[in-house]
Protein backbone atom coordinates (compact mmCIF):
# COMPACT_ATOMS: atom_id res chain seq x y z
CA UNK A 1 0.00 0.00 0.00
CA UNK A 2 1.46 3.16 -0.70
CA UNK A 3 -0.91 6.00 0.36
CA UNK A 4 -0.63 6.88 4.14
CA UNK A 5 -1.54 4.33 6.60
CA UNK A 6 -3.93 4.52 9.89
CA UNK A 7 -3.17 1.70 12.33
CA UNK A 8 -4.57 0.61 15.15
CA UNK A 9 -2.62 -2.30 17.39
CA UNK A 10 -4.44 -4.03 20.40
CA UNK A 11 -1.22 -5.44 21.83
CA UNK A 12 -0.48 -8.24 24.29
CA UNK A 13 1.56 -8.11 27.05
CA UNK A 14 3.13 -11.96 25.88
CA UNK A 15 4.22 -13.36 22.26
CA UNK A 16 2.30 -16.11 23.37
CA UNK A 17 -1.05 -14.16 23.53
CA UNK A 18 -2.86 -12.30 20.15
CA UNK A 19 -2.36 -8.76 19.20
CA UNK A 20 -5.18 -7.42 17.08
CA UNK A 21 -3.44 -4.93 14.54
CA UNK A 22 -6.39 -3.01 12.35
CA UNK A 23 -4.69 -0.90 9.32
CA UNK A 24 -6.96 1.57 7.44
CA UNK A 25 -6.40 3.79 3.93
CA UNK A 26 -6.03 7.44 4.21
CA UNK A 27 -9.22 7.43 2.71
CA UNK A 28 -10.66 5.43 6.18
CA UNK A 29 -12.17 2.05 4.59
CA UNK A 30 -10.38 -0.52 7.29
CA UNK A 31 -7.91 -2.60 4.28
CA UNK A 32 -6.27 -5.30 7.01
CA UNK A 33 -7.73 -6.70 10.12
CA UNK A 34 -5.71 -9.71 12.11
CA UNK A 35 -4.77 -11.21 15.09
CA UNK A 36 -1.29 -11.96 15.47
CA UNK A 37 1.04 -14.09 17.71
CA UNK A 38 4.68 -12.86 18.06
CA UNK A 39 7.72 -10.86 19.16
CA UNK A 40 7.39 -6.90 18.52
CA UNK A 41 9.72 -7.62 15.92
CA UNK A 42 6.99 -9.99 13.85
CA UNK A 43 4.10 -7.81 14.47
CA UNK A 44 6.17 -4.98 13.28
CA UNK A 45 6.75 -6.91 9.95
CA UNK A 46 3.07 -7.14 9.79
CA UNK A 47 2.71 -3.21 9.51
CA UNK A 48 5.60 -2.43 7.57
CA UNK A 49 5.23 -4.86 4.83
CA UNK A 50 1.24 -3.23 4.32
CA UNK A 51 2.59 0.22 5.02
CA UNK A 52 6.04 1.46 4.16
CA UNK A 53 7.28 4.26 6.37
CA UNK A 54 4.02 6.31 6.64
CA UNK A 55 1.60 6.64 9.43
CA UNK A 56 -0.15 6.79 12.46
CA UNK A 57 -0.10 3.80 14.79
CA UNK A 58 -2.25 4.03 18.22
CA UNK A 59 -1.19 1.71 20.33
CA UNK A 60 -3.67 0.45 23.06
CA UNK A 61 -1.07 0.55 26.04
CA UNK A 62 1.45 2.98 27.77
CA UNK A 63 4.35 3.84 25.43
CA UNK A 64 6.28 5.56 28.31
CA UNK A 65 6.71 4.93 32.33
CA UNK A 66 8.53 7.18 34.44
CA UNK A 67 11.35 5.46 36.10
CA UNK A 68 9.97 3.78 39.37
CA UNK A 69 6.64 4.53 38.95
CA UNK A 70 4.53 1.49 39.62
CA UNK A 71 1.02 2.99 40.50
CA UNK A 72 -0.60 5.47 37.91
CA UNK A 73 0.70 7.94 35.79
CA UNK A 74 -0.47 11.56 35.84
CA UNK A 75 -2.31 10.73 32.42
CA UNK A 76 -3.91 7.78 34.01
CA UNK A 77 -5.57 9.77 36.92
CA UNK A 78 -7.19 12.35 34.52
CA UNK A 79 -8.97 9.17 32.73
CA UNK A 80 -9.89 8.03 36.23
CA UNK A 81 -11.38 11.23 37.19
CA UNK A 82 -12.58 11.39 33.95
CA UNK A 83 -14.76 8.01 35.08
CA UNK A 84 -12.72 5.58 33.04
CA UNK A 85 -10.90 2.50 34.33
CA UNK A 86 -7.12 1.66 34.00
CA UNK A 87 -4.59 -0.45 35.19
CA UNK A 88 -1.94 0.36 37.53
CA UNK A 89 1.86 -0.05 35.70
CA UNK A 90 2.99 -1.99 39.08
CA UNK A 91 1.39 -5.87 38.03
CA UNK A 92 3.96 -7.93 36.36
CA UNK A 93 1.30 -8.15 32.86
CA UNK A 94 1.42 -4.48 33.07
CA UNK A 95 4.95 -4.50 33.06
CA UNK A 96 5.11 -6.64 30.39
CA UNK A 97 3.05 -4.95 27.93
CA UNK A 98 4.62 -1.36 28.61
CA UNK A 99 8.20 -2.88 27.67
CA UNK A 100 6.82 -4.59 24.47
CA UNK A 101 5.22 -1.05 23.50
CA UNK A 102 8.43 0.53 24.43
CA UNK A 103 10.05 -1.79 22.07
CA UNK A 104 7.20 -1.47 19.46
CA UNK A 105 7.13 2.03 19.23
CA UNK A 106 10.68 2.25 18.75
CA UNK A 107 11.04 0.26 15.53
CA UNK A 108 8.17 2.03 14.17
CA UNK A 109 9.59 5.73 14.72
CA UNK A 110 12.61 4.84 13.41
CA UNK A 111 11.01 3.84 10.39
CA UNK A 112 9.28 7.36 9.97
CA UNK A 113 5.78 6.12 11.70
CA UNK A 114 4.28 8.48 14.56
CA UNK A 115 3.36 6.58 17.21
CA UNK A 116 0.07 7.82 19.84
CA UNK A 117 -1.18 5.94 23.15
CA UNK A 118 -4.88 4.85 22.74
CA UNK A 119 -7.20 3.22 25.28
CA UNK A 120 -10.12 1.67 23.55
CA UNK A 121 -12.51 1.16 26.30
CA UNK A 122 -12.54 4.19 26.91
CA UNK A 123 -12.87 5.80 23.27
CA UNK A 124 -15.69 4.10 22.78
CA UNK A 125 -17.67 5.04 25.94
CA UNK A 126 -16.55 8.59 25.58
CA UNK A 127 -18.10 8.24 21.89
CA UNK A 128 -21.73 7.31 23.23
CA UNK A 129 -21.54 3.66 22.90
CA UNK A 130 -20.46 0.31 24.53
CA UNK A 131 -19.22 -3.40 23.33
CA UNK A 132 -22.41 -4.36 22.02
CA UNK A 133 -22.87 -1.46 19.55
CA UNK A 134 -19.08 -0.39 18.79
CA UNK A 135 -20.11 -0.72 15.48
CA UNK A 136 -21.90 2.38 15.30
CA UNK A 137 -19.49 4.92 16.84
CA UNK A 138 -16.77 3.31 14.56
CA UNK A 139 -18.21 3.70 11.29
CA UNK A 140 -19.02 7.55 11.71
CA UNK A 141 -15.30 7.90 10.48
CA UNK A 142 -14.20 4.77 9.12
CA UNK A 143 -15.61 2.32 6.30
CA UNK A 144 -16.54 -0.72 7.52
CA UNK A 145 -17.41 -4.11 5.75
CA UNK A 146 -20.72 -5.95 6.78
CA UNK A 147 -19.08 -8.74 8.19
CA UNK A 148 -17.33 -6.94 11.00
CA UNK A 149 -21.01 -6.03 12.34
CA UNK A 150 -20.66 -10.52 13.63
CA UNK A 151 -16.80 -9.75 15.22
CA UNK A 152 -16.82 -10.68 18.45
CA UNK A 153 -13.11 -10.78 19.09
CA UNK A 154 -12.02 -8.30 21.58
CA UNK A 155 -8.60 -7.82 20.46
CA UNK A 156 -9.86 -7.23 16.93
CA UNK A 157 -12.58 -4.95 18.04
CA UNK A 158 -9.92 -2.93 19.98
CA UNK A 159 -7.54 -2.86 17.17
CA UNK A 160 -9.88 -1.01 15.12
CA UNK A 161 -11.18 1.14 17.74
CA UNK A 162 -7.48 2.04 17.77
CA UNK A 163 -7.00 2.45 13.58
CA UNK A 164 -10.13 5.20 13.88
CA UNK A 165 -8.64 7.26 16.94
CA UNK A 166 -5.35 6.83 14.41
CA UNK A 167 -7.21 7.93 11.80
CA UNK A 168 -8.91 10.72 13.17
CA UNK A 169 -5.51 12.21 14.65
CA UNK A 170 -3.76 11.98 11.06
CA UNK A 171 -6.75 13.06 8.93
CA UNK A 172 -9.56 14.94 11.13
CA UNK A 173 -7.30 16.72 13.79
CA UNK A 174 -10.10 18.35 14.92
CA UNK A 175 -12.08 15.08 16.04
CA UNK A 176 -8.99 13.95 17.74
CA UNK A 177 -9.87 13.70 21.62
CA UNK A 178 -6.60 14.35 23.49
CA UNK A 179 -5.46 14.36 26.96
CA UNK A 180 -2.48 15.84 27.95
CA UNK A 181 -0.35 15.10 30.66
CA UNK A 182 3.53 15.55 31.87
CA UNK A 183 3.81 11.81 31.23
CA UNK A 184 1.91 11.59 28.33
CA UNK A 185 -0.74 12.09 26.10
CA UNK A 186 -4.18 9.59 25.28
CA UNK A 187 -6.07 10.14 22.12
CA UNK A 188 -9.58 9.42 22.26
CA UNK A 189 -12.73 8.87 19.89
CA UNK A 190 -14.57 12.41 20.10
CA UNK A 191 -17.28 12.44 22.74
CA UNK A 192 -20.72 11.49 21.69
CA UNK A 193 -24.15 10.87 22.02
Amino acid sequence: MSSKCFIGIDLSGQPSRFTGIAITNEKGKLVHLSLSLGQVSSLFGIVHSICANDGVVAVDSPLNVPSGKKGFREIDRKLLRLGFKVLPLGSWGMQLLVRRAEQLSILLRREGFEVIETHPRSSIILAGCNYEDWYRCVSRYIFLPKWILKLDNRDAIDAIISATVAFLHGKEPSLDFELHASDGDIHLLPPGN
